[in-house]
């Protein structure tokens, strides 16, 4: 298999990812699956759960990477790396979340998938509270936050719901569309 260091068009090939007749490439910038509005046929207090449900599930999505992410940093820099603002930045946005669960008003069928994003969030924060741990002598603080954080991307996988715009990975400006839409014709 050849690579960069082998064949030197390989990363000309690499960075373009779609066909030149993709549909992605054609469209005008409108939103992507997670900003679309739910379905109609959804009752008003499902779909209001719904775009709270989104907005908290794509802000822990995202934070997850992010405090993985800096953790990456941390274990192999130490400390110090923890004096970014992009930890107080992960707190802020921490923060912002829980008010969005605070005030989604959920409809009784769906009190477990909003029990589970709490759950998830739970262990975010408590990931995000373990980074004053990291560096100290005697603690090893890495393994348990990466812990908390498998354990709120489990949760937030088994919650995931397409249809909602709740996916862990977002594939509609990816290569392997190009293939879906080929296929769609």
């Amino acid at each position: 298999m050849a690579d960069f260091r082998t064949d030197p068009g390989f990363l000309d090939r690499a960075v373009t990812i779609h066909r030149a007749d993709c549909e992605a490439l054609a469209r005008t910038s409108g939103p992507s699956p997670a900003e679309t509005p739910p379905s109609p046929d959804l009752d008003e207090a499902v779909a209001a759960y719904v775009l709270a449900a989104r907005r908290a599930y794509d802000g822990m999505r995202r934070q997850i990477g992010h405090l993985a992410g800096l953790l990456i940093l941390a274990e192999a820099g130490g400390r110090e790396v923890l004096a970014v603002a992009a930890l107080s930045d992960a707190r802020e946005k921490w923060d912002a979340i829980e008010a969005v669960l605070e005030t989604a008003r959920t409809p009784p069928r769906l009190d477990h998938h909003r029990e589970s994003l709490r759950l998830a969030h739970h262990l975010i924060g408590t990931a995000l509270s373990a980074f004053d741990q990291i560096g100290l002598r005697g603690k090893g603080a890495g393994p348990a936050i990466s812990a908390q954080l498998n354990g709120a991307y489990r949760i937030l996988q088994g919650i995931a719901e397409p249809r909602a715009g709740m996916t862990m990975v977002d594939f509609s400006h990816a290569c392997c569309s190009c293939a879906q839409h080929a296929n769609r014709r």
